[in-house]
């Protein structure tokens, strides 16, 4: 299921349908084996296992959360987080390599010119842009480029990325209710 969607592709999400090879019948199983319900038995989400679970009326199972196991807090709680992650390093890397010991403008105290800084930072937003944000897999990327570095005296320069991941629905509160259309006052009347 991984392998076969994009980095920003929940495991369980409802347009991948319900997972193959799997009983539509939980949590006993006509192949004699018994299968954890997260929906029938919460915990293990919680805990982050990664879990499957029924949703219904729907047949089968679904992932509830492709979770790492990473502590409370983290940014990393998701294999998507990750795999969006490793993306913008593939990136940053591919773009960056082929900056190294390449000229750079200075000013009088070693840092880099704006006006260079904000080109390679255009470029980097447009690598990021190609390969995230114009295909949906985050919800913005930006790259910047650090102005006080002093370059003649390190030849080095600090960049960020700074990603926001896309947001996921994993809880729909819905309200279904009648309207009582008796009690409608028409302006006017």
């Amino acid at each position: 299921r991984d392998s076969a969607n994009t980095p920003a592709t929940k495991w369980g999400a409802g347009q991948l349908g319900a997972l193959g090879n799997m009983p539509n019948s939980p949590p006993t199983t006509p192949d004699g084996m018994i299968y954890h319900d997260e929906y029938v038995n919460p915990g293990l989400d919680a805990a982050r296992f990664i879990t499957a679970m029924s949703r219904t009326p729907k047949p089968g199972f679904y992932i509830s959360n492709d979770n790492l196991m990473a502590p409370a807090g983290s940014d990393f709680n998701w294999f998507v987080h990750g795999h969006v992650i490793d993306a913008a390093c593939l990136i940053g890397t591919n773009f960056f390599v082929t900056q190294l010991a390449n000229a750079v403008r200075v000013n009088a105290n070693g840092n880099i010119l704006p006006i260079d800084a904000t080109d390679i930072q255009s470029r980097a937003n447009q690598a990021l842009a190609n390969g995230l944000t114009n295909s949906g897999q985050v919800s913005s990327a930006t790259c910047v480029v650090s102005l006080t570095d002093n370059i003649l005296q390190t030849a080095t320069l600090t960049v960020t990325f700074k990603i926001q991941p896309l947001g996921y629905l994993n809880t729909i509160n819905l309200t279904i209710t009648f309207v009582n259309v008796a009690a409608i006052v028409v302006a006017g009347t």
